[in-house]
């Protein structure tokens, strides 16, 4: 098999106000998209991006990982105030595989919310409150 490219959209200066939608990103060797958006970015229904998961530990500070998928599988229970890997808009799913992660005020939380094992919280990045809404 050939090697293939390294990202499927590469991002590189200043990466506001990017719509990212209905792409297939398979097949990529280092990342589907590399760069790190920011401002008022839509990153969305992409293959190979929204279907897979990556692997992050609760903290007090949770940093997700530059995969920019939407979808992470939480290891833990240590509650967590923060979450670092946002933009405006920005919606993920967190499920909790070790027990009860609480999600609480403090830092970028809007609101307290306890995601139970099992179970999936889904989040979005509220544009003007700068903090992450759970519904």
């Amino acid at each position: 098999m050939t090697a293939l490219q390294g990202a499927g959209i590469a991002m590189a200066g200043s990466n506001a106000d990017i719509i990212v939608t209905g792409n297939d990103l398979c097949g990529n060797n280092a990342a589907a998209i590399s760069g790190s958006p920011t401002g008022n970015t839509v990153i969305a229904n992409n293959t190979c991006l929204d279907t897979q998961a990556s692997t992050v530990a609760s903290g007090t500070s949770m940093t997700l990982p530059n995969t920019l998928t939407s979808q992470y599988i939480i290891t833990g229970t240590t509650n967590t105030s923060t979450i670092v890997g946002n933009w405006n808009g920005r919606t993920i799913k967190l499920y909790s595989v070790d027990g009860t992660v609480n999600y609480v005020t403090g830092g970028n939380i809007c609101a307290a919310k306890a995601v139970a094992i099992g179970t999936i919280g889904t989040a979005t990045f509220v544009p003007g409150a700068d903090c992450w809404s759970f519904n």
